[in-house]
């Protein structure tokens, strides 16, 4: 697979990837960057409620909670941007104007979930191409590396029984840009899980 999807399409070796690999974890880890990630686990949600809500507006809800938090920590506001989405539903519904409704109603009524109200966040989405922004293309990277965990260890993760968390190897390289509270716990602040059996406080 990574010699169809990267290697003969861009004329790579394999040395040429890992090199390029390796140079953008370096790079991530030197900035300021601050990574955050809602994971909903859809078994979970079947089992815990009767008529559980999508799991892409669950998860957005859970994102948007902790960008707001983190917004207010700092004092400040913030956007979101997506990366650009073509198509629509059977309905003939556009994916991009779904998208901002959902993120509108979000902003007048808050979460529906926890009540969070979404101060510190514009009203409006922004659309862009991930390959015209380079950092919708660390999100996806960050995406992947949090399901990738989860997949992996999402079992440990909300275990009552749990005392220590492994990690998948690239998202260990990732974490300490996730968001944090000031004694390093990232569980909750950086990547939140919904639902959830059990409040660790996982350690960056």
């Amino acid at each position: 697979m990574r010699r169809q999807k990267y290697l003969d399409p861009y004329g790579l070796t394999g040395h040429k990837l890992e090199t390029f690999v390796e140079a953008t974890y370096d790079w991530l880890a030197s900035t300021n960057l601050v990574l955050i990630a809602g994971v909903v686990d859809k078994e979970q949600m079947l089992e815990q409620y009767t008529n559980p809500h999508s799991p892409s507006s669950v998860g957005y809800q859970v994102f948007l909670q902790r960008y707001q938090k983190f917004l207010a920590s700092r004092h400040s506001g913030g956007a979101v941007t997506f990366d650009r989405v073509s198509g629509a539903t059977p309905k003939g519904s556009h994916w991009e104007g779904l998208l901002s409704k959902h993120h509108s109603r979000l902003k007048q009524r808050g979460c529906q979930y926890t009540g969070t109200r979404f101060l510190n966040i514009e009203d409006t989405l922004a659309f862009s191409g991930s390959a015209e922004e380079p950092l919708i293309q660390i999100a996806d990277l960050t995406a992947y590396n949090t399901f990738r965990q989860f997949r992996e260890h999402g079992h440990i993760w909300d275990d009552p029984a749990s005392e220590s968390l492994p990690l998948y190897e690239f998202f260990d390289r990732m974490l300490p840009r996730f968001h944090q509270s000031s004694d390093g716990v990232f569980a909750g602040f950086g990547v939140a899980k919904i639902p959830t059996r059990a409040r660790h406080r996982w350690l960056a």
